[in-house]
């Protein structure tokens, strides 16, 4: 269960008239599992629960060996690693042409992939451009949880995809940091950008994108390109 309906009541602060209604909540739950003897706690949404020890697996020691999951409890997770070897698999960015009308075609897309967020407006969402022209989206409670999953699924799922990374929200210095991770060539955020997080993609070479919305955006760096 990703969502929970609940009875509220309204106040129309205007005729001052209140009234029954419905609303869902985002389900959030606490996840922990070890790895290489660290135990890990997420407070995270339970959709990819897989994804998210994968993606931890690989951000936080190095390892990109396939991950298994055992239920101990619908929260706690017993690991183990297989001798399976995974990699993330990056497409060429040069075998794309990056149009203006393109940009705004891939965030529509990227918005789009955001059910949760439209029925709860409690998400943030991050996605990859695939070769077929879609965006590979993964929403979560938070920047953290999602980008984890998203890192994760790229892995487990073999997909092939094109640096370009899509965010829903403001990325500051920490999530930048975590951004590089994965080392993209194209950011493109929906919402605002740090003077710090740019300064960060700056020193990378990578071009930035901010407040994609509708059919305008900024750019922020590359601008020969």
């Amino acid at each position: 269960m990703l969502t929970k309906h609940i009875k509220i009541k309204q106040l129309n602060t205007i005729n001052k008239k209140s009234t029954s209604n419905s609303d869902y909540l985002l389900v959030e739950r606490d996840i922990e599992f070890k790895l290489n003897d660290a135990t890990y706690f997420f407070s995270a949404i339970t959709q990819f629960t897989e994804f998210l020890v994968q993606g931890t697996a690989y951000l936080k020691h190095n390892l990109t060996t396939k991950v298994t999951l055992e239920t101990v409890t619908p929260h706690q997770f017993l690991t183990t690693l297989s001798d399976t070897d995974l990699e993330l698999s990056k497409l060429p960015l040069d075998s794309i042409e990056l149009q203006p009308t393109q940009l705004v075609d891939w965030v529509r897309k990227f918005k789009q992939n955001q059910p949760l967020y439209r029925q709860t407006g409690a998400t943030e969402s991050v996605g990859v451009l695939l070769d077929n022209g879609d965006v590979f989206t993964i929403e979560c409670i938070a920047f953290e949880t999602a980008f984890t999953k998203l890192i994760g699924a790229l892995l487990k799922k073999t997909i092939s995809f094109y640096p370009v990374l899509f965010v829903s929200h403001r990325i500051n210095a920490q999530t930048a940091k975590l951004i590089n991770q994965l080392n993209p060539s194209l950011i493109i955020c929906q919402s605002a950008i740090t003077d710090h997080a740019l300064d960060i993609f700056l020193k990378a070479n990578q071009t930035v994108y901010g407040f994609c919305r509708k059919n305008k955006f900024n750019r922020y760096s590359n601008f020969h390109l």
